[in-house]
């Protein structure tokens, strides 16, 4: 029996409350509450798309590498690290 690292298991609470935040949102009766939030919401979806807070490596890696090459040119690390150095493996 796999028992999940609690890496993994931080990982998914945190996923799964993000995606019930997203679902409560989207609930809300907008027109009574604050009518302005349809067109808010939907300002952001167009600009941030559908997560604009996606949790995960393989959706943020481009950026981690990114900050990781920065890192590495400015001098603030001695070598360029490998994105496998710096995270377990988590299925997202």
């Amino acid at each position: 029996m796999h028992e999940p690292s609690i890496a993994e298991r931080i990982f998914r609470t945190f996923n799964a409350a993000k995606e019930e935040f997203y679902r409560n949102v989207n609930a809300i009766d907008r027109t009574h509450v604050l009518p302005w939030l349809y067109d808010y919401l939907d300002d952001i979806n167009q600009v941030l798309g559908e997560d604009p807070f996606p949790y995960g490596l393989a959706i943020n890696s481009k950026n981690v590498e990114k900050y990781l090459q920065h890192a590495f040119d400015q001098g603030l690390i001695s070598r360029r690290l490998k994105l496998q150095e710096l995270f377990l493996e988590i299925n997202d």
